[in-house]
């Protein structure tokens, strides 16, 4: 009997290594993707066989359960999409990781992973090389379709990857409340900019902006155009949010106004909406003489401020008319710049080199004639005003997004003041378009902004 039992078991000896490695392997075909997500009670459909680069199971990185799903694209073939359908309200929560998709190669974002509801509704994107970073989406009442998506913006030098890993929905609603915090804002006379309030919750958000504790009649959006007041004045904005599960209130945001009237003044007349490059264009006023004087413009992405137009070449000059302009997109995450700062200097200053610092030494505040900023909204047009030698003013609207519709409005102050839209200006203003405002008799103050209309 032994010498029968001998050859058998070192039979088995030697086939066991190559029998767990082939059950391994069939065990690891038949991961679904349900279970590569980590949420098996999804009903998930996946695109057709055959597409060029689809989304593959990856048991070599994952960030929890031992698998997550992977796309990699080479060329213009996106990676097709991967959708499951969800009832709200609800939180939708996942992880995901990019890879080569920031590439400094081209000097600016190759792909990005977005997630669509309905059609090219984004709740979610992301185009920034990360490790595993978890993301928040929160989904209405109703069935939700959602659409992973891995898009390419340009042709990738080497392959971009993404990922995605442990999908979780958490059903119920979630009250309103402010993500980021609207900026405080400091204008010479004549000065413009834009707050915003990013808020988070259930949708729908409604936003109602407040000056001085005064609602701003029809100033509902996420953002507000703000302008300077009375030199010395300061203006306190904020703004509620709120849905139907509860509400919040931003924290104030103080608008200054410096100097008086006769003071050197600086404003921005035109600044792209993000994602966009093209030039920024300055109006400088009340100074003797323009070749004087030089501009230091500054933009604050990625980690912090950033000489423009180059880091070893800060200064820019005016033209003899007054204005002034700058290219703001020399490196790889300039579009995306939150807000940018211009401090109007005497000829032969040498301002400070910024290479991403938080903030500016003070000495450049203290050397600055003027000084003039202003933030950025995605998708929001810059409001653009001129002055014909005739007196009349040309208003335009620059920088929106294809497919949206805007109108000027006026008004004849920011506060308890209506705002009316200028007859036969609403336009979806796919390219620059100026309209005639012919002051009133007597009027000595006229506020416009650019609002979406439906």
């Amino acid at each position: 009997m032994k010498k029968l039992l001998t050859p058998a078991l070192a039979l088995s000896a030697r086939a066991l290594p190559l029998l767990a490695c082939l059950l391994f392997s069939s065990h690891a075909q038949t991961i679904s993707v349900g279970e590569a997500l980590d949420a098996p009670s999804f009903s998930w459909q996946m695109p057709a066989p055959g597409g060029w680069y689809p989304w593959i199971i990856d048991t070599n990185n994952f960030t929890f359960g031992g698998s997550s799903l992977r796309a990699e694209v080479h060329d213009f073939s996106d990676a097709p999409g991967f959708s499951t359908s969800l009832v709200g309200p609800g939180t939708l929560n996942f992880s995901y990781r990019l890879s080569g998709s920031g590439n400094s190669a081209l000097g600016q974002n190759a792909a990005r992973l977005v997630i669509f509801s309905g059609a090219w509704d984004y709740l979610f994107w992301s185009d920034q090389d990360t490790n595993w970073t978890t993301a928040t989406v929160f989904l209405p009442a109703g069935t939700n379709t959602l659409l992973w998506a891995f898009e390419l913006e340009w042709m990738p030098a080497p392959p971009v990857t993404s990922w995605v890993d442990h999908v979780e929905f958490l059903p119920g609603g979630t009250p309103a409340f402010v993500d980021i915090q609207p900026r405080s804002l400091t204008f010479v006379s004549g000065g413009s900019g834009t707050l915003q309030a990013f808020a988070g919750g259930t949708p729908p958000l409604a936003y109602q902006w407040r000056c001085n504790g005064t609602n701003l009649a029809g100033v509902t959006s996420s953002w507000v155009s703000v302008s300077s007041s009375v030199p010395g004045q300061t203006n306190l904005y904020t703004c509620v949010v709120s849905n139907s599960y509860g509400m919040a209130v931003s924290s104030g945001s103080s608008i200054y106004t410096l100097g008086s009237p006769s003071d050197p003044w600086i404003e921005f007349t035109y600044v792209p909406y993000i994602g966009v490059a093209d030039y920024v264009h300055l109006l400088i006023g009340n100074v003797s003489g323009y070749s004087n004087y030089v501009i230091a413009a500054y933009i604050n992405a990625w980690t912090g401020w950033w000489n423009k137009p180059y880091w070893d070449a800060p200064l820019t000059p005016i033209n003899n008319d007054g204005t002034a302009e700058f290219w703001y997109v020399t490196g790889g995450v300039d579009i995306t710049a939150s807000s940018m700062m211009v401090f109007l200097l005497r000829q032969g200053a040498t301002p400070p080199q910024m290479s991403g610092q938080c903030c500016f030494p003070p000495e450049l505040f203290t050397s600055a004639v003027a000084v003039a900023s202003v933030s950025r909204v995605p998708g929001v047009p810059s409001t653009t005003v001129r002055l014909r030698p005739d007196g009349v003013l040309m208003v335009g609207l620059r920088g929106s997004l294809p497919g949206h519709r805007f109108a000027i409005q006026r008004s004849s102050g920011l506060v308890a003041q209506p705002w009316v839209s200028l007859l036969g200006t609403t336009n979806f203003y796919d390219t620059a378009r100026e309209f005639e405002y012919h002051p009133l008799d007597g009027e000595r103050a006229a506020f416009f902004r650019g609002i979406e209309v439906p």
